[in-house]
């Protein structure tokens, strides 16, 4: 969260994911291609994002949009951070309980 308001562009990844090489070259490659502010997989087995992997470009929108999803996160603790991720992407029609309003809009990419 820090990172993107500083300026940096994060990877954050699940613990059983395992590199063979620094993916960070290609992640910004394919971002440079797609335009996409924000990447992440999707679930094998259903048509959402999955939260083991998720890539975002540092900017103002996407520090505005990743602190403004955290603070919803951290309001409604029930809820799942997943489904909290494809709802306020717009990636799927999950619903959530109290969107936040306003949210900046954010382009985004699949990294399948």
């Amino acid at each position: 969260h820090l990172l993107l308001h500083l300026g940096f562009d994060v990877i954050a990844f699940d613990f059983d994911t395992f590199w063979f090489s620094n993916p960070r070259v290609r992640f910004e490659e394919l971002a440079d291609e797609t335009e996409a502010d924000v990447m992440m997989t999707r679930h094998l087995d259903a048509d959402c994002f999955n939260m083991g992997l998720l890539y975002i470009r540092s900017s103002s929108q996407s520090a505005e949009w990743y602190s403004r999803y955290l603070e919803w996160l951290h309001q409604h603790p029930y809820e799942r951070e997943q489904r909290g991720v494809n709802s306020l992407l717009g990636f799927t029609d999950q619903a959530i309980s109290f969107p936040p309003k306003n949210m900046p809009k954010l382009k985004i990419g699949v990294l399948d």
